[in-house]
């Protein structure tokens, strides 16, 4: 059975390299573009255990829908992207944030927080 993950981001070719990375780590993933839709599919696929989403999104930022799926039972880990070399941790608030990353990303960096996140 492969791992499910949730990736959102409003940019189609990060979304699309994000996608591809993560499929040639094992993982089975679906996508969304801002943080509303980011909602809807977590609640179509059940079975998500790791949300990798920019904080900067249309109609609901990535925070808030990273808490707004906390309170709705999402138990999985999150992965924040971002523009900022500020470590974005610091806007949470209890979360359970596996890692982060600046955009632009490589597949290194991204198995890199993923290892990091599993204690590999």
């Amino acid at each position: 059975m492969s791992r499910e993950v949730l990736v959102v981001d409003n940019s189609e070719e990060s979304a699309r390299q994000l996608k591809h990375m993560l499929e040639s780590l094992g993982w089975r993933v679906h996508t969304a573009s801002n943080g509303a839709e980011g909602i809807d599919v977590f609640w179509a696929h059940r079975g998500v255990t790791l949300v990798v989403s920019h904080v900067e999104l249309p109609i609901i930022d990535g925070f808030e829908m990273i808490r707004r799926l906390k309170r709705l039972g999402f138990r999985g880990g999150f992965v924040i992207v971002t523009d900022s070399d500020e470590d974005p941790s610091a806007h949470t608030n209890g979360e359970r944030i596996l890692g982060w990353f600046r955009t632009p990303f490589h597949l290194d960096t991204l198995r890199q927080v993923l290892a990091t996140s599993s204690g590999k």
